[in-house]
């Protein structure tokens, strides 16, 4: 009966934590960001009925190697475009089923190496009345042209 409680249990904070997870919405993975630049990064967390707090994110970028391998963002994030809060919120001027986001402006510096690069974004909140943390990082392949 107790093992039953903790696997019930177990499965109910995966589903709170998979409810306030985020989404990188934009850009796509593949998609070509010209160096010395701005472009957008769009974080996506769907709708949840568990209440949370936002503690903030931050968006790096980093060069992968010539054979397009790249280092895990838990390793390394590379160069910093954006560290600070993150309240993300439903728009009534978007596409219908867009779930609660934030659109952030970041400058791409020229220097930054042409080929493959590692976008990441890196999550904390804090879930429900517990309240119990929420680590992540989430990433996207792209191209710097």
């Amino acid at each position: 009966m107790k093992f039953t409680s903790c696997v019930v249990f177990l499965f109910s904070l995966l589903s709170v934590s998979l409810a306030q997870s985020i989404m990188i919405g934009f850009p796509k993975p593949s998609a070509n960001i010209t160096a010395g630049s701005n472009f957008t990064v769009e974080v996506d967390r769907p709708n949840s009925l568990t209440g949370s707090t936002e503690v903030g994110i931050a968006i790096n970028i980093q060069p992968c190697a010539a054979r397009g391998e790249c280092i895990p963002p838990e390793d390394l994030l590379g160069f910093t475009l954006y560290a600070g809060s993150y309240n993300p919120q439903f728009h009534t001027n978007v596409s219908f089923g867009l779930p609660p986001h934030q659109n952030f402006t970041v400058a791409l510096p020229s220097s930054f190496a042409k080929g493959t690069a590692l976008l990441s974004v890196t999550h904390l909140s804090l879930v429900g009345a517990g309240p119990f943390p929420l680590f992540e990082i989430r990433n996207a392949t792209v191209n710097i042209v």
